[in-house]
């Protein structure tokens, strides 16, 4: 049995993917997938992931115990056990809370518990100027009150920061260690993420009827509105009353890119220009997923 781990990136249809994916685990365990029903949280597994991830636990401390490292281990051997029960071929877990660069420590405590099972790793990848704008669109769903440049200097523009996939991916594949990396383009396959991903499985699972749009992202006009409310003198409760309020009103046909100024999109290319580089010669896309060795024919 191999086990699969989705680990983003962020703003690449995650949400959507993994809300397909939960409604969608009869038909995967047909397949030969397993899709645990396990630490799942819209539709992903997030406390699995939170729970040894170094911050994302804070945001589930109702359901995460003290023991953070006990629950992970315990879940993620449950997961294992209840995947090889089934006589699944595929163990798949999915949350983007694994997508960032951690200590190599890290990377040990969560392949402990999987066993000695092959780890691969799914990534869905995007564009550098359109995920630092996503991902700055994101942040302000949250509350941020920097404006672009500064947040861009500040949180993406660091070498560690997810902005640099190669990074990301290479360091589950050296730590972990997985044993392949299937990269997704999330440009071409964002039409039908379900799809990407079962052709990146090498399953035949057909995507539940009607696109998902889960965790839209705000345009210019929305992201000038955002920003006023997170920097207006209310409450945190009527600042979020006013973020709710936006997201309701979305203004259609806004890329998410377009808050760049030429300067700045001309700024990202060139910085993240090598590790696009080395993404496109290790971890390329390919032309066209097999059924991985183990699979029932």
């Amino acid at each position: 049995m191999r086990i699969v781990l989705h680990i983003g990136a962020t703003k690449t249809g995650s949400s959507a993917l993994q809300i397909m994916l939960d409604g969608a685990r009869e038909a995967l365990a047909e397949s030969g997938v397993h899709y645990s029903a396990l630490g799942v949280v819209r539709g992903a597994h997030h406390l699995l992931a939170a729970a040894i991830h170094p911050n994302a636990w804070r945001m589930h401390t109702a359901d995460i115990p003290d023991d953070r490292a006990g629950f992970y281990e315990a879940m993620a051997r449950q997961m294992v056990a209840d995947a090889k029960a089934a006589g699944a071929h595929t163990l798949l877990i999915s949350s983007e809370y694994f997508w960032g660069t951690f200590e190599r420590d890290l990377h040990r405590r969560m392949a402990a518990p999987l066993g000695n099972h092959p780890i691969e790793v799914l990534a869905f990848t995007r564009a550098p100027t359109e995920w630092a704008a996503s991902s700055y669109l994101q942040a302000l769903k949250g509350g941020e009150q920097r404006d672009f440049a500064t947040y861009f200097k500040e949180v993406l523009a660091p070498w560690g920061s997810g902005l640099f996939a190669f990074r990301v991916i290479q360091r589950h594949t050296l730590l972990l260690p997985a044993r392949s990396v299937t990269t997704v383009d999330y440009g071409a396959a964002k039409a039908d993420v379900f799809a990407a991903a079962m052709a990146a499985l090498g399953v035949n699972v057909p995507s539940p009827p009607g696109r998902q749009r889960v965790n839209p992202s705000p345009g210019l006009s929305d992201m000038k509105a955002l920003l006023a409310v997170n920097r207006s003198a209310g409450s945190a409760e009527e600042k979020a009353e006013g973020r709710a309020a936006v997201m309701r009103r979305l203004t259609p046909g806004e890329r998410a890119d377009a808050l760049l100024t030429d300067d700045q999109r001309a700024e990202i290319v060139r910085l993240t220009m090598p590790s696009a580089a080395l993404l496109a010669a290790h971890f390329p896309p390919p032309a066209k997923s097999a059924p991985p060795a183990d699979a029932p024919s």
